[in-house]
């Protein structure tokens, strides 16, 4: 059984946030199903792929909980708000609000003082 660190350097961190970007894709998939016709082939198959990515991404999960503590872990998962956002800029050209931005600082500013010893 792997050790449980305590203390989370950049490669860590970079490890937390591939796994929260990749269940940000969901998110994209799940969107773009929602274009389709609801009982069409196209609906279906990009919703399989999504459990499909979800079964992948618990899969990840789980090995990111292995390794380091619950509550770093789950504090950086809040960072899918800005993996989201950047989405909807890139792919669905939405555009980001005031508060948007705000809200963002405002998650960015509590996962850092949560993190900080």
């Amino acid at each position: 059984m792997a050790e449980i660190k305590t203390k989370l350097g950049f490669w860590d961190i970079l490890k937390i946030q591939a796994v929260v970007c990749f269940f940000s894709i969901i998110g994209v998939l799940s969107k773009t199903a929602a274009g389709f016709p609801f009982f069409s082939v196209e609906f279906f198959a990009i919703y399989a792929l999504v459990l499909f990515c979800f079964m992948i991404y618990a899969f990840f999960w789980q090995k990111l909980l292995m390794r380091y503590p619950l509550f770093s872990v789950y504090s950086n998962r809040a960072l899918l708000v800005v993996w989201s956002l950047l989405w909807a800029v890139l792919l669905f050209r939405e555009t980001i609000t005031l508060f948007n931005v705000i809200g963002v600082v405002i998650i960015i500013v509590g996962i850092l003082v949560i993190s900080h010893e």
